[in-house]
C-alpha cells in the first residue's frame, strides 16, 4: 500500500517562495518608511510636548513616543493622539487651566461670598442658563453678557469704579442692550422699577411714564390710574380726583 508524502510540489514551492519574497520585501519597505517617519518625527513639538523618541509601532503601525513636556516631565504617548491635539502636555495644561479657572471663579481674589459677586452670576445665569426661571426673559430674547464680564474681576473693578454702593442695583441702559460696561449703570431699586420692560406707559403732561411714576406725580393712587387705563380712559380724566361719594366707580 502507497504511503502519501507531504512534499509540496514545485508549484507549491515555487508559490510560497513568492509569498516569502513578498512578505519579506514588505516587512523591509515598511521598516524604510517608518525608520524615516521616525526621523521626522524627533524634535517636533505639539501643545508642550517635544518628541525626543519613537520606542516602537504597535500592530497597526502606530507609533508610541516619548516626549518631554515644557515642565521638564517625560510622557510616553502615542503620536496619533498628539497629532489629534488630545495630548498636549504631561497634565500640567489641564491643572493650569483648572488653576485660571479657580482664579475666575474668585477661589483667590475673595470675591465669593460678596454682593458683587451674587450680582455677577446672577446675570450670568440670566443669559446662560437655559433652566433659569428668568431666561426666557434674558438669555431667551437674545440679552447677552459681553466677553469681558464673562470673568468676574474686570466686572468687579468697573463696578468699584462707576459708583457701586450697597444699595444700588445694575441696570441697563437699554433693555434690550447687553451687559456691558457701556450700557449699564448702578441705580436705586426705585429708579429700577420705573425702568422695568413690564411696566405699562401713561401719558402725564405730554411725557410717557411708567403708572406708579404717573400716580407719584399726580397724587393720584396707582390702582385707580391702572384701572382706568384699563377700561381706556386717557388725558385729563386719568388723573380726575376720585369723589368721595363715587371712590368705588373712580
Amino acid at each position: 500500500m502507497e504511503t502519501k508524502t507531504n512534499t509540496p510540489t514545485p508549484q507549491k514551492r515555487t508559490i510560497r517562495f513568492i509569498e516569502s519574497t513578498i512578505r519579506r520585501g514588505f516587512r523591509e519597505g515598511m521598516q524604510i518608511i517608518l525608520d524615516q517617519e521616525r526621523e521626522e518625527l524627533v524634535g517636533q513639538r505639539f501643545g508642550r510636548l517635544t518628541v525626543e523618541s519613537v520606542i516602537y509601532y504597535d500592530t497597526r503601525h502606530r507609533a508610541r513616543v516619548i516626549c518631554r513636556c515644557d515642565c521638564g516631565e517625560a510622557v510616553n504617548v502615542q503620536m496619533c493622539d498628539l497629532r489629534a491635539r488630545v495630548k498636549k502636555s504631561c497634565g500640567c495644561l489641564l491643572r493650569d487651566l483648572a488653576r485660571e479657572h479657580a482664579i475666575d471663579r474668585n477661589t483667590i481674589h475673595n470675591g465669593t461670598g460678596t454682593r458683587l459677586f451674587r450680582i455677577w452670576t446672577g446675570l450670568r445665569q440670566r443669559c446662560h442658563n437655559q433652566r433659569s426661571k428668568v431666561y426666557k426673559d434674558y438669555g431667551g430674547r437674545g440679552i447677552t453678557v459681553c466677553s469681558e464680564w464673562e470673568m468676574f474681576i474686570p466686572f468687579r473693578d468697573w463696578a468699584l469704579a462707576n459708583g457701586y454702593r450697597e444699595d444700588l442695583s445694575l441696570d441697563r441702559l437699554d433693555n434690550d442692550g447687553p451687559y456691558s460696561p457701556g450700557n449699564c449703570r448702578w441705580i436705586t431699586a426705585a429708579e429700577q422699577n420705573l425702568n422695568k420692560r413690564n411696566n405699562t406707559l401713561v401719558e402725564y403732561e405730554g411725557q410717557l411714564v411708567p403708572i406708579a411714576e404717573a400716580a407719584r406725580l399726580s397724587g393720584i393712587n396707582h390702582q385707580t390710574i391702572s384701572d382706568r387705563h384699563r377700561r381706556g380712559i386717557t388725558g385729563p380724566d386719568l388723573y380726575r380726583p376720585v369723589s368721595s361719594r363715587h371712590n368705588t366707580k373712580n
